[in-house]
């Protein structure tokens, strides 16, 4: 039998959180990465940070942005 097994690392908080069945605020993660309140954090530069986040947390495999008129999409494969 084979099995596959990718690994991951998660902040003790988060995993806890995912443990009891529960979501994790994962906020602070986006105000460490641009030192700032997330209130403080402009739409362009948070799609940037998010990247990051999905980077290092390997929760997806990658992020597509688009713009078409005026209206901004995100595609997240996993």
């Amino acid at each position: 039998m084979l099995h596959r097994y990718e690994r991951i690392n998660l902040n003790k908080d988060v995993f806890e959180v995912f443990l009891s069945g529960g979501v994790p605020d994962i906020t602070r993660f986006f105000e460490a990465f641009a030192g700032k309140p997330i209130q403080e954090i402009p739409l362009s530069e948070l799609f940037v940070i998010c990247e990051k986040v999905i980077s290092v947390t390997q929760f997806v495999s990658k992020i597509e942005r688009t713009s078409k008129g005026g209206e901004m999409n995100l595609k997240i494969r996993c």
